[in-house]
């Protein structure tokens, strides 16, 4: 029900949620690919 309640109510979040959105996706693209080359470069397991 809290998440419900959540939803419905007007936020700053729901206002602009593409750009909330878009932030995440990129933030997480770029959170990947450096994970990615600290293992290539780090040692192997």
């Amino acid at each position: 029900m809290r998440s419900l309640n959540f939803i419905s109510k007007p936020s700053a979040v729901s206002r602009q949620p593409s750009a909330v959105s878009l932030f995440y996706l990129f933030y997480s693209k770029a959170l990947q690919v450096a994970w990615h080359r600290l293992r290539r470069i780090g040692p192997k397991p």
